[in-house]
């Protein structure tokens, strides 16, 4: 069985294609990391957060952290912690009390220097 240059070159072709369209499909389709799952970079009091973020705010884009305080405004898609934390809830839950003390884990997405106030999302309750 002799192949002629022609069909070699076709069969090369449609095989990297295939693999290319294979490489794509998983990175595509890969898994998102989700908050609970992944490890936390900060845990401590809301205003002890605030003070290293004011130092450094690019060190903690996209980093995880645990944070405790007193909520003071809450709906049932995001949280303000101290005033100074907006938490904004991975999936919507319930009213959470005003004036109580909570835990919450999620991602830092940036700093508002306007509104001095931390923003943070894909939040969840920790116990």
């Amino acid at each position: 069985m002799n192949w002629s240059k022609k069909n070699k070159i076709a069969t090369l072709i449609f095989i990297v294609i295939l693999i290319t369209g294979y490489s794509s499909y998983n990175y595509i389709m890969k898994s998102t990391k989700t908050t609970e799952n992944s490890e936390t970079d900060f845990s401590g009091n809301a205003n002890e957060f605030i003070n290293k973020v004011k130092e450094n705010p690019l060190l903690w884009t996209n980093k995880i952290i645990v944070v405790e305080g007193n909520v003071t405004h809450a709906n049932n898609k995001s949280l303000t912690l101290n005033n100074l934390i907006f938490c904004q809830y991975e999936k919507s839950e319930k009213t959470v009390p005003l004036n109580k003390i909570i835990k919450i884990k999620g991602r830092f997405i940036g700093y508002d220097d306007l509104m001095a106030e931390v923003k943070l999302d894909k939040c969840i309750f920790q116990n």
